[in-house]
């Protein structure tokens, strides 16, 4: 019965990508701290990835996950990342935000800054500083229903047009090679080119994202200014000033 009931949970993720527990104790007529519990071994097997909001197949990971399930994955420390980071926006300067879960939380410690200019890709960080005081600059282009993120070549013509301060990126990996990397060829892509427009380049990176491989570059950990992170041990030996929360 329980093998059946996990048959059905994959079936159902891989057609969907993303459930919520309600919808899938609903499918499977059963209980949800029955699904909880199955979603449990799924995860201890690596088959699924679960949060707060719901669940994905482990394949999901290497595409482009919602960023309302980002958000809620390892949602402490990358609160407590972004709040260091957000001690580097200096006040009068012109700073970009990527599309990345970890920014997001950036929008939080912006308040009090004087004179801040955000540009940005994400509606996600839009939709949280309007109102805010902050002079905000939203990037166009191609949109993305699972980022909430316009990338592309017209996003990236757009960005080529401003010089930024700094710009705050957090990959999806930090490969075995030292290489902040994406799986999505356009949302790396984009990030290379902030990076090349910038005076400062700071990387926001959680430990789970430490040592796994991803298909496409944005730059060696050793080109970036800073890494925030809370991961006590990686990266090592890098040119980067490392600020470890």
């Amino acid at each position: 019965m329980k093998e059946q009931r996990i048959r059905i949970i994959m079936e159902t993720l891989h057609e969907k990508k993303f459930c919520t527990i309600a919808e899938l104790a609903q499918i499977l007529d059963v209980s949800s701290s029955t699904i909880r519990r199955d979603l449990a071994e799924l995860s201890v097997r690596e088959m699924v990835v679960c949060s707060k909001n719901g669940v994905i197949p482990i394949s999901e990971l290497h595409s482009d996950p919602y960023i309302s399930f980002r958000t809620s994955i390892h949602a402490e420390a990358k609160s407590i990342i972004s709040r260091e980071a957000a001690k580097l926006v200096g006040d009068n300067s012109v700073i970009f935000l990527d599309s990345s879960s970890t920014t997001l939380f950036m929008t939080d410690y912006l308040a009090y800054k004087s004179n801040l200019t955000v540009i940005t890709n994400s509606i996600a960080v839009a939709s949280k500083l309007g109102g805010s005081g902050i002079r905000l600059i939203l990037i166009g282009g191609e949109f993305s229903d699972r980022s909430h993120a316009f990338a592309g070549s017209t996003a990236e013509e757009m960005v080529r047009r401003y010089n930024f301060d700094a710009s705050f990126l957090s990959s999806v990996a930090v490969t075995k090679q030292g290489y902040a990397a994406e799986t999505v060829h356009r949302a790396a892509s984009l990030r290379r080119v902030v990076f090349s427009h910038s005076a400062q380049n700071i990387l926001l990176c959680d430990r789970s994202k430490m040592n796994l491989d991803r298909s496409f570059n944005i730059a060696h950990i050793d080109e970036f200014d800073f890494i925030v992170t809370d991961d006590p041990v990686y990266p090592q030996n890098t040119r980067a000033t490392v600020l470890r929360v």
